[in-house]
């Protein structure tokens, strides 16, 4: 049976179960078929990473800077299985293909059309 701490007052024997004990469960790490804990487990540091191979699920992801790669990627598209709540884009954003605005639009610069456009409601221009 393996002990919870090692000092000199073991016998032989629990050093050699604990010593197996504690391989085993350090294989997990690199073999698997799972890492179990029972905390949080906390990934810091100036270069500290977290690369999920294959796949894997995060229940909740804090991050200041996530690449997530659980979107669909196909050639040059992506699916988002979801809603995306906010999207901050401060360059440039280009839509291919239809798109549809179910709520208010602010537009703080010019706009510029270039084909046909229909307006099935009315439209309300300022200055």
């Amino acid at each position: 049976m393996a002990i919870n701490s090692i000092n000199t007052q073991n016998t032989f024997d629990q050093w050699v179960t604990t010593t197996q004990q504690t391989l085993a469960n350090i294989n997990f790490l690199t073999d698997g078929p799972a890492f179990i804990s029972n905390t949080a487990l906390d990934i810091a540091g100036t270069n500290a990473k977290l690369n999920v191979r294959s796949s894997g699920a995060i229940n909740t992801l804090y991050a200041n800077v996530a690449n997530i790669a659980n979107i669909g990627f196909s050639g040059s598209g992506m699916t988002i299985p979801g809603n995306v709540a906010r999207v901050n884009v401060t360059t440039e954003l280009a839509v291919g293909a239809n798109a549809s605005i179910t709520a208010n639009v602010s537009i703080g610069g010019n706009v510029s059309i270039a084909y046909d456009t229909v307006v099935t409601r009315n439209v309300t221009a300022g200055n």
